[in-house]
């Protein structure tokens, strides 16, 4: 589609900067403004920060599952009691895994709730 209608508005310096910042990651602050207007996004998800989130998410989630699986394979391994030591370096895994889920769902929440605001 041509856009070759041009559109003027005013901002003071602190709008500017707040859309600036707002703007970052999209192509230009025309493609933001008509993301804003037209898919009905009163704070749209800058895709630059919900990349990089889910990026590290990504990436924790999965070098604690691959330490439960050692401590997994360990313990089947050895078909005896394991130790209290392991147990609590297992549990530790899991709390972090859990905690790692959570900002997940948070950062997921956060990216529906916008989208339908």
């Amino acid at each position: 589609m041509n856009r070759d209608k041009r559109l003027w508005i005013r901002v003071n310096q602190k709008e500017k900067e707040e859309l600036d910042l707002l703007a970052n990651g999209y192509k230009n602050t025309s493609h933001f403004v008509r993301s804003c207007i037209f898919n009905n996004f009163s704070n749209p998800i800058n895709p630059v920060d919900f990349i990089r989130v889910m990026d590290e998410v990504s990436l924790d989630m999965k070098k604690i599952g691959n330490n439960i699986n050692q401590v997994a394979k360990y313990v089947n391994q050895r078909k005896d009691t394991p130790s209290d030591n392991l147990l609590m370096e297992y549990n530790n895994l899991l709390d972090s895994y859990i905690k790692i889920q959570i900002r997940l769902e948070k950062a997921y929440g956060k990216m529906i709730t916008k989208a339908i605001q």
